[in-house]
């Protein structure tokens, strides 16, 4: 088996080193103007482009959570739970749930007129990173001594911790007769996307929903690609393999091991906010932390 993976390996350097320098870039752009063009070859409607735009968002998510895992090296089993609090991120930040409050920046005339906090798309998107970036830090400055199982222990509580929020957040007052969560109600009547005149996010034409969701899909990804090759990138990389070797070469253990929760955390949270689509509500419900937004794809 070991030889023939070894001579799997040599056919590809080989046929990769006939191709030209450029050919990965071209190979790139080909599959983002791919991505681009899709949603014109199936109904605005239709199921494919609602499965989809929840498939897009889960790749957002699992982007952040490489850098956790697959950067960094360190085992998070309750990562969902920074998707979660990007959803209820929406229900707080883009809906009327706080009804005591009238904050209104930069959305659509019918929005500005509604009670409650109602954010644009893009406020909202950095208020769920920021958010999650802040957990992310939270959850990680318990496990910098752990290591392996001890981690998986540790992140999965976090991830439990969540959901029991979301669910019982009802009893949870925040003043003026408002609660932290709705419990299993949900948060409804969520806000849909807005960017001046560009038009409106409807409910049967999922294709500006897909464009949305596809462009920060990119953007996530430019950033993933810029990390792994960055000073940091390389620092989490150290850990990965050997972490006592790495410390003693004098990278920062607790500075770069809070910056992959931190970052990674901050994508899921992004993830969580970008996925609303044709349901605009957030609920708890089932999934792996407890926590489900009916209004994303969980």
């Amino acid at each position: 088996m070991t030889g023939f993976l070894t001579r799997l390996r040599e056919r590809r350097a080989a046929a990769v080193r006939r191709l030209p320098r450029w050919w990965n870039r071209a190979l790139a752009g080909a599959l983002i103007v791919f991505g681009i063009v899709l949603p014109f070859f199936f109904p605005a409607d239709s199921g494919f482009m609602n499965g989809t735009i929840i498939a897009v968002a889960y790749a957002v998510m699992s982007l952040g959570l490489n850098i956790v895992v697959g950067f960094a090296g360190l085992l998070d089993l309750g990562y969902v739970a920074f998707y979660a609090l990007g959803a209820y991120s929406l229900g707080w930040f883009g809906s009327g749930f706080f009804f005591k409050l009238h904050i209104h920046v930069l959305v659509s005339p019918l929005e500005s007129t509604l009670a409650g906090i109602h954010l644009n798309f893009v406020l909202i998107l950095i208020a769920a990173a920021l958010i999650c970036a802040a957990a992310g830090v939270v959850i990680g400055l318990p496990t910098l001594r752990l290591r392996g199982d001890y981690i998986a222990i540790v992140t999965l509580a976090f991830g439990e911790i969540i959901g029991t929020l979301a669910v019982n957040g009802q009893s949870i007052p925040v003043g003026g007769g408002m609660t932290l969560t709705a419990g299993n109600l949900g948060i409804s009547a969520v806000d849909a996307p807005y960017f001046p005149g560009s038009g409106t996010f409807g409910l049967l034409d999922l294709r500006p929903w897909y464009w949305l969701i596809f462009a920060i899909l990119l953007v996530v990804l430019f950033v993933n690609l810029r990390l792994r090759d960055s000073r940091l990138g390389r620092a989490w990389v150290a850990l990965r393999e050997d972490e006592v070797a790495a410390v003693s070469m004098g990278i920062p253990l607790v500075k770069t091991k809070l910056l992959a929760y931190a970052i990674g955390a901050a994508f899921g949270g992004m993830s969580g906010r970008s996925s609303e689509r044709t349901t605009p509500r957030s609920t708890p419900g089932s999934s792996s932390s407890g926590s489900r937004s009916s209004s994303s794809p969980w």
